[in-house]
């Protein structure tokens, strides 16, 4: 009886361990996503706040009689090409007309 009593109290010690690992375990990986969570949000706030700057700056050049520009992009972090050039009026290829008529309906 005395045996039994000791195997079970010693099941209990590694089981206490064990349950003890898991947890700092989980804990570890709790901590883990929480700072890449916290490192990704912190990343989203830079790039609006770059695709802001460098709107304001195609207003700028565009002057203000020009709308209103406003760049997003919501499937990666890549910003425009840094020679990207905004063009301001329209181009018709060889064999196209662009009409100045105001289309309605």
């Amino acid at each position: 009886n005395s045996a039994i009593s000791d195997d079970l109290k010693a099941i209990k010690v590694r089981l206490k361990k064990r349950i003890t690992k898991i947890a700092a375990v989980k804990s570890q990986v709790y901590l883990w996503q929480l700072n890449a969570e916290l490192s990704t949000q912190a990343l989203k706030v830079q790039y609006k706040r770059l695709l802001k700057q460098y709107a304001n700056k195609v207003q700028e050049e565009l002057g203000p009689s020009f709308p209103t520009v406003e760049i997003s992009n919501s499937v990666d972090f890549n910003l425009p090409p840094l020679n990207f050039t905004f063009v301001r009026d329209r181009f018709a290829g060889k064999g196209v007309h662009i009409s100045d008529d105001t289309l309605i309906g």
